[in-house]
């Protein structure tokens, strides 16, 4: 099971009244299942052939079934929970049969949910960052730890900065850096040498003096 918060194991054989009513499940069989690949994202779509693995055959009851496999069996579901929600995986640790990896889908739901919750979007290859909210925009650091060139985007949706004038400006150069507003969004196009990194401030900005 995977909360906002934190991340807590049930094994189901075990589950009384009151976790069955947090999770929002019923326990249709103790015996666990081989799953059946494909399982789909019923977020968005998409499709994931991942390894065997066990998983716990379960019924939502006041849950929503957010991936399925190709018979129909829930196998990741979403339940409401005061102001938030949980979120269960029937899949034991959230890996596959063998315990070597953990399943795709499973990476993939976190992604969904990381997605609401992060001040930003980056595209492009995993890149460390860093974000600091400031008055009334925010600043970003993106630092690229590897030898060979970094190309990404960096998005922001317009709602997160209250500045009412929206700029970026790369804080090291105290230049005004590359950005095109587009559908709420403000996307900066960057490019990190070997070892490289830029600071960018977004919200009322204006050119200064380079660090």
């Amino acid at each position: 099971m995977f909360s906002m918060d934190r991340f807590e194991h049930f094994e189901l054989p075990r589950l009384g009244k009151e976790e069955e009513n947090f999770l929002g499940i019923s326990l249709v069989d103790k015996a666990k299942k081989e799953e059946l690949s494909p399982s789909r994202c019923n977020l968005c779509g998409e499709v994931f052939k991942d390894p065997k693995a066990s998983y716990w055959l379960i019924k939502p009851a006041t849950a929503s079934s957010i991936v399925t496999n190709e018979i129909g069996d829930p196998l990741i579901v979403s339940n409401k929970s005061g102001k938030g929600e949980v979120i269960f995986a029937a899949f034991p640790y959230l890996q596959n049969s063998g315990g070597t990896c953990v399943m795709e889908i499973c990476k993939h739901i976190i992604d969904h949910i990381m997605e609401r919750i992060s001040m930003v979007e980056i595209e492009g290859r995993p890149i460390e960052y860093i974000v600091n909210k400031t008055k009334e925009g925010m600043i970003v650091s993106v630092i690229n730890n590897r030898a060979d060139v970094w190309k990404g985007r960096i998005i922001v949706e317009k709602s997160k900065i209250k500045a009412d004038k929206i700029g970026v400006l790369e804080l090291w150069e105290g230049k005004e850096a590359e950005y095109r507003k587009r559908k709420g969004r403000i996307e900066i196009v960057s490019k990190l040498n070997s070892f490289d990194f830029k600071v960018y401030e977004l919200g009322e900005v204006k050119p200064r003096r380079k660090i």
